[in-house]
This record gives structure tokens, sequence and C-alpha cells, in this order.
């Protein structure tokens, strides 16, 4: 195949107030010879060929084709497997989901009133290779009677130890809880399993402790200071009393003169100020304090 063409020319050319001539001066077109034209014609698969022989069970049986003739430049293709294969036999036999027999019934589950009996039963043996599945029940139960109940009367505990009272805790609590349930019309529980009642709070006093030992004496003549302290234990709660108090004390000590003729005396400093109150709330303390500024 291949192209032609033809072409064409102006034959009178337009003036000045005519219109130009338009298009191509020349076309092309495809073009195949007599002699070379060619019929067109799709792909053809050939007959499938016979199975391969199967030597085991396990084995695997081939069969194959070839194309019979080719498709021409615009022909449609061949599409397909060119071969196949299967399994030589049909493989395991399926084999359904099998129940084992049902269990004998148990006895009643109750002594007295109403209770149940109940069966099981297993599955013997599991589908195998698509086989069918097992589809039912595997526990049963029916209601079984026997003699009437004796009534049983409910049964609390003893009542716990009330919880203890503080500043933080004005109420206290004690508890119980049910031992045997009421059972087959017997007397019922008590409804009452905590209580409460208020606190009676006594105010407190606070409370110093005992003064502690001497401290060694600052000086070895001439006059010196020795110290003791103590301790608040507890503050004053609920509007109890403390009343003012030191929490530290100084003494002479060392009063005999010293061989220098210097006769120096003991200067305290100025108290500082109240602390702040000990407590946010009710009754507290406060403390302040001095040094020795010269002996």
């Amino acid at each position: 195949s291949g192209l032609r063409f033809r072409r064409r020319d102006i034959e009178t050319r337009n003036n000045e107030c005519g219109e130009p001539c338009l298009g191509a001066r020349i076309e092309s077109e495809r073009h195949v010879l007599s002699s070379c034209a060619q019929e067109e014609r799709d792909c053809a698969w050939g007959a499938w060929a016979e199975w391969t022989h199967c030597t085991n069970p396990y084995d695997q049986a081939v069969r194959r084709r070839s194309i019979e003739q080719t498709p021409s430049a615009r022909g449609t293709p061949c599409s397909g497997r060119v071969s196949e294969t299967k399994a030589c036999n049909d493989g395991p036999a399926t084999a359904p989901c099998r129940f084992a027999a049902w269990d004998p019934w148990t006895s009643c589950s109750a002594t007295c009133g109403q209770g149940r009996h109940t069966r099981a039963r297993r599955i013997a043996a599991p589908s195998r290779h698509s086989g069918a599945a097992c589809d039912g029940a595997v526990f049963e139960a029916k209601p079984c009677t026997m003699k009437a109940c004796d009534k049983v009367g409910c049964r609390a505990s003893s009542w716990t130890v009330w919880s203890a009272c503080d500043q933080s805790h004005p109420q206290r609590f004690r508890s119980r809880h049910i031992e045997v349930p009421a059972a087959n019309g017997g007397v019922a529980c008590p409804t009452s399993l905590r209580e409460t009642k208020g606190c009676t709070i006594h105010p407190g006093d606070c409370k110093l402790s005992e003064w502690g030992s001497w401290s060694a004496c600052d000086g070895s003549c001439g006059g010196g200071q020795r110290f003791r302290e103590r301790i608040m234990q507890r503050p004053n709660d609920m509007g109890g009393h403390c009343a003012p108090g030191v929490l530290r004390e100084a003494a002479a000590c060392s009063s005999r003169e010293c061989e220098s003729t210097a006769q120096d005396e003991c200067d305290f400093s100025d108290w500082t100020s109240w602390s702040n109150c000990s407590a946010r709330c009710g009754a507290g303390s406060r403390t302040r304090g001095r040094r020795v500024l010269a002996l």
C-alpha cells in the first residue's frame, strides 16, 4: 500500500473586487494496488488436543491447542488460553457434619420448688471437604417441679460501730448487710441498711508541751543567757480556749565577774511582730520573739 495524489490549478484569478480561491491545491489518500490487495481474515484457533495421561491420582492432566489461521493486518487477533489443566480425579469425598446422641436428662436442679432438667449433645464428626454443616441445638432444658420449699426469713448482720467524729466529719455513720435473703414468702429484709446521726463535738483547748531542758550558757563569766523551749502540741478547735503563752524563755547565767574591768549589761532586741494565726477558722494562736544583742 502507499499514497496517491491529485492536484488542481487556478484557471481564473480574482481581480480587486472578486473573492480569492479557497481550498487545497493538492490532496492525498491511502491506496492499495490491486496486485497487493489481500482478503481481510480473522485469527482462528485449532481444535483442543486430547488430555494427557495421568500417572497417579494426584497428577494433573493437560491439553493444548494452536492457532490455525493468523489474522490479516486488519483482522481480529486470537484471544484465549493456549493450554488448560485439570485434576486427574474428583478429589476427596465430601462428608457432612454429624451430631452425637443426646446425653441423658440431668436430675432436677432444685430440691424444692421450681427447677429444670438439662441435657447436651456434641458434634461427633465435623464436616469435611465442603460437606453440610451441623444445624441444631446442642443444649436443651425443660422445667421440673419438686415439693414446696420451706419459708426462709431474711437475716441481717449486726450494725457496725459508729464512725468517728471530728471537725471535718460532723456526721457519723453505721451500716449492716443482708446475710440471708428472704425466700419462699419468708419475713422480708429490713429497708434500713445504713444510718447516720449528728456528732456532739466538744470544744478543744490548745495544749502546750512541757518545757525542754535549758541550753548551755552562752557566756563563761560576766553574765550570760541560757534558753529553753516548748511547742504547741494541739491547737484549740471548735471554740476552745488558748491562753497567751511563751514558747521560748531566757534566763541569766555565769553571773560571776570576769577578770576584765569592763562592765557590760545584757541587751535585748525589740520584739518581732506577732505571727499569723495558726488556724484559718475558729480559735488559734500567734507567736513573737526577740534576741540578745549584747551580753
